[in-house]
């Protein structure tokens, strides 16, 4: 079976080495299972006995003692049977702890690494094979090493009865394998289908308003429709040969088990076995293809159970087996790129290109260029989170992105150009959804300016700010996001257009904030279009076309060939007009 080759190929993979803990519990059922196929042959001795002996015999005390012990032996087999369940159950349970952890970090990593999948696509097969392990499927190939001790019966009984049996299993697994066949790419056509249609959905749902603003509601509905329209054929499809495979597998065991039961009175008229072994008979043979019964009336869900296996393991893949180094002591902040290269993906140009330079902790640091420069990007970069990149980010000396994200995290603020927050209470914001200690929520909210406005809520810092700040307006939203990003002072900061939704006050709240956090130290890098944030930059970074085609002073660079020739792409801010009206000058 396909199945049993990708669980052999799981072997290496860090999801092999997960389930392979779990071999105690799998010999543990499989004795249990033992137990269970041994105990099934008693409704075969009981049939034997009673057709055989006790109605022969007319003796209630046989009746009496024969009926006791198949009473007994269903008891031992009820329990048996409910002790797998339970192991099965809680080793279901135990590999969904033992893989969540993993999991979650594999699939933020590749949020992080593509973005656009579904991030609940992993939580989502892990829930299939989780499924599968506790029902009924895995419970089939738990019986089918058994199936020959049924097969043995079966030659004692009458070796035509044997070889019967051996025929009729030989046919339902080449109908399972036939199934599996044609069925795979249906069904893995339709659950693509139905991912990418909820993925459309999901999306367009996100931009409701922008929707609503435009009345682009009726446009989408009629993309969804035809989607919707696209994903039932497929689905249809797939049910139809579903259903063929079912009603076939239907049809097929009605007639093995006429078959059987014919072939046995044909040997109970020819006197070559008995009435009770004729019935015992058909029992058996019942009990000899249960399973296969089970894995091609299942295989809809192994084709399923196969897919998600193997798009978790390469989702477990994609996490770096080797530990994340510790941060043991307090960062100073200092950071040093060398010949640093981003690139979207691998197969597309390059983004930012051979970009070095010394960045000294205390110091602020404006990030400035043309829109699709690159600036954005070199913060993630700086940071240690845009995924495809050459050269080395030093951090202290020390490799970024092999330092544990977890244990830098208190020491690293990051504004991204779109603020995201969170849905639970303004202080959980503040403190980024971790243990709240108070009195450092309260410095950071007053650092940003935005402790007042924050007592004024009904709540206070308890305050829910509904899903994604949806009870703020945009100013409000980037501030608290800045009182989250300086939280607990950080020794790295990065902002991305910090002030595009404040207004004087929010500004005047910036400045502060940074000045505090350069006199104590921190290393701050501010991507940002205004001129007002020149006057406290220690130096600008001018980015064009992806390359750094200045590092120095305002001063110097506007004493440059570069800034008077204007050959870097938009105007740029010029000494004359250096003036609160030089917005339209700078770089955008």
């Amino acid at each position: 079976m396909n199945l049993f080759l990708a669980m052999k190929k799981l072997k290496k993979s860090r999801l092999g080495t997960i389930l392979a803990t779990f071999q105690r519990e799998f010999w543990l059922a499989v004795t249990v299972s033992a137990v269970i196929n041994v105990l099934m042959l008693a409704p075969t001795i009981y049939m034997l006995q009673i057709f055989d002996r006790v109605m022969i015999s007319k003796s209630t005390f046989s009746l009496a003692v024969v009926s006791l012990l198949v009473l007994l032996a269903y008891g031992a087999m009820a329990i048996s049977e409910l002790l797998r369940s339970k192991l099965i159950i809680s080793s279901g349970i135990r590999l969904d702890h033992a893989l969540n952890e993993p999991l979650f970090r594999a699939t933020f990593f590749e949020q992080l690494q593509s973005g656009g999948k579904n991030p609940a696509q992993g939580i989502a097969d892990l829930n299939v094979v989780r499924q599968w392990l506790t029902g009924s499927g895995l419970f089939a190939f738990l019986d089918l090493p058994w199936t020959p001790i049924y097969v043995a019966v079966m030659f004692l009984l009458h070796p035509l009865l044997g070889f019967l049996t051996i025929g009729f299993m030989f046919i339902l697994a080449i109908f399972a394998y036939l199934s599996t066949r044609f069925s795979g790419d249906s069904i893995e056509e339709s659950e693509e289908e139905e991912r990418e249609l909820n993925k459309f959905l999901h999306s367009k749902l996100r931009n409701a308003e922008v929707i609503e603003a435009h009345g682009m509601a009726k446009n989408f509905r009629r993309l969804w429709q035809h989607k919707q329209i696209e994903m039932m054929k497929v689905q249809v499809m797939s049910a139809d040969i579903n259903e063929r495979i079912s009603a076939s597998s239907k049809q097929l065991r009605f007639f093995l088990n006429s078959l059987a039961l014919g072939a046995g009175a044909l040997l109970v008229i020819k006197g070559e076995i008995s009435i009770g072994a004729m019935v015992a008979a058909g029992l058996l043979m019942a009990k000899a293809t249960s399973p296969i019964d089970m894995i091609v009336s299942g295989w809809r869900g192994l084709v399923a159970v196969k897919k998600s296996l193997s798009r978790l393991e390469a989702q477990l893949e994609l996490v770096d087996r080797k530990p994340d180094e510790l941060v043991v002591e307090k960062p100073s902040g200092n950071i040093k790129l060398v010949d640093i290269s981003a690139h979207a993906s691998e197969s597309r140009p390059s983004i930012l290109s051979s970009i070095s330079g010394v960045f000294d902790a205390g110091k602020i640091y404006v990030i400035v260029g043309p829109s699709g420069a690159g600036k954005s990007t070199l913060g993630k970069v700086i940071l240690g989170i845009w995924p495809n990149i050459t050269g080395e980010i030093l951090f202290d000396g020390r490799e970024i992105r092999s330092l544990s994200r977890e244990a830098l995290g208190p020491f690293v603020g990051y504004l991204p150009q779109d603020v995201e927050l969170f849905q639970g209470s303004v202080a959980s914001n503040i403190a980024r959804m971790g243990s709240i200690d108070s009195a450092s929520v309260i410095e950071a909210a007053k650092n940003a300016q935005i402790h007042e406005f924050i007592l004024s809520l009904p709540r206070g810092y308890d305050t829910d700010i509904g899903e994604n700040g949806s009870a703020l307006s945009g100013g409000e939203r980037q501030r608290l996001a800045l009182a989250r990003a300086i939280y607990g002072s950080p020794k790295l900061l990065v902002l991305d257009e910090p002030n595009a939704n404040l207004d004087a006050r929010g500004d005047a709240a910036l400045k502060f904030a940074l000045m505090l956090l350069k006199a104590g130290g921190s290393c701050i890098f501010l991507i940002s279009h205004r001129p007002d944030v020149l006057e406290f930059a220690d130096a600008i970074l001018l980015v064009n076309r992806g390359k750094l085609t200045y590092f120095g002073s305002f001063a110097e660079y506007q004493s440059s060939a570069d800034f008077n020739s204007n050959n870097l792409g938009p105007p740029y801010l010029s000494p004359a007009s250096k003036s609160s009206d030089a917005a339209s000058a700078v770089p955008y």
